[in-house]
C-alpha cells in the first residue's frame, strides 16, 4: 500500500501519486512486515552464570600450577649452575719430620731417604759417612755406622717396636750421598736395613727376616785398622749370645 504524506490517504500500490493534492505517495510502513537481522543467541555462560564461575575457578588453578612448576625448575637451574662454578678445595696433610719406614718383604726393602723439612736442623756433633751391614757365621747381624774422624761419641736411644721392625734414633748426622752397604749374602739374607734423616737424628730402622733378638748397642774407639769411632749394633738370633763388645 502507498499513502500520502500529506493527506494520509491510503492507496493502491498502482497509485504513485495522491488524487487530491497530486503529492507523490510514499509506502505505508504498517504493512511492512518485521524482519530480524542476525539475531544474537545467548551462550552457555549467560544462560548458566554458575558455569560461568566454575570456568574462572579452573582458569586460575590451571595458571597456579603451571606458575609453581616454573618457579620449581627455575630454582633447580639456578643452584645446579652455582654448585657447577663453585670452587674445589683440597685439604693438605702435614707433612712428617721423619720419612716413613718401608716394611721390609722380599720384593720391597726399605729404602732410605732424608727429611724434606724447612725447619731448622739441630746441630750434631758426630757425622756418619756410611752404614755397613754384616755377619760372620749367619746367627748373628751386625750394623756398624761409620763415624767421621774428631767427632763425639753419639748418643742413641732404641725406639719402642712398630710391629716387627727395629728403630734406633742416633743424635748424628749423615754425609748426603751415604747409603747402606751389604758385606756378604748371609748378611742381606739376616735383615734389611734402611735410615731416614731429620732434625731429629739419624733414624736406623732393621726388618729382621728372621726371629732376632736386639743384643746391645755400644761405640767402638778408633784404634788400629780403624781410623774412625763406629757405632755398632749387634742382633742375634738367640736370646743368650755373647757379647762382641771388643770386637
Amino acid at each position: 500500500m502507498n499513502r500520502c504524506p500529506n493527506c494520509h490517504q491510503s492507496y493502491s500500490d498502482e497509485i504513485i501519486y495522491c488524487l487530491a493534492d497530486g503529492t507523490y505517495l510514499v509506502a505505508d510502513q504498517s504493512d511492512v512486515p518485521t524482519v530480524i537481522v542476525n539475531p544474537i543467541r545467548p551462550n552457555e555462560f549467560q544462560r548458566n552464570p554458575t558455569l560461568a564461575k566454575d570456568s574462572s575457578r579452573w582458569q586460575f588453578l590451571i595458571m597456579g600450577v603451571l606458575g609453581s612448576i616454573a618457579i620449581v625448575l627455575a630454582y633447580a637451574l639456578f643452584f645446579r649452575d652455582d654448585r657447577a662454578v663453585e670452587p674445589r678445595t683440597t685439604k693438605v696433610e702435614p707433612q712428617s719430620t721423619v720419612a716413613p719406614i718401608v716394611a721390609s718383604t722380599p720384593n720391597n726393602p726399605p729404602q732410605s731417604s732424608y727429611s724434606n723439612d724447612d725447619s731448622p736442623v739441630q746441630k750434631f756433633t758426630a757425622t756418619a759417612s756410611g752404614i755397613r751391614v754384616g755377619t760372620a757365621d749367619g746367627k748373628r747381624l751386625r750394623i756398624v755406622v761409620d763415624l767421621e774422624p774428631g767427632n763425639e761419641e753419639p748418643t742413641a736411644n732404641v725406639i719402642p717396636l712398630n710391629g716387627d721392625v727395629i728403630r734406633i734414633l742416633l743424635a748424628a748426622q749423615i754425609r748426603p750421598g751415604a747409603r747402606v752397604k751389604y758385606e756378604g749374602k748371609k748378611a742381606s739374607g739376616l735383615g734389611a736395613v734402611s735410615f731416614s734423616f731429620s732434625n731429629e737424628g739419624l733414624l736406623l730402622s732393621i726388618v729382621p727376616k728372621t726371629a732376632m733378638f736386639l743384643k746391645e748397642t755400644f761405640t767402638l774407639k778408633a784404634g788400629k785398622g780403624a781410623p774412625n769411632d763406629r757405632f755398632v749394633i749387634d742382633l742375634c738370633v738367640v736370646s743368650d749370645c755373647r757379647s762382641l763388645r771388643s770386637q
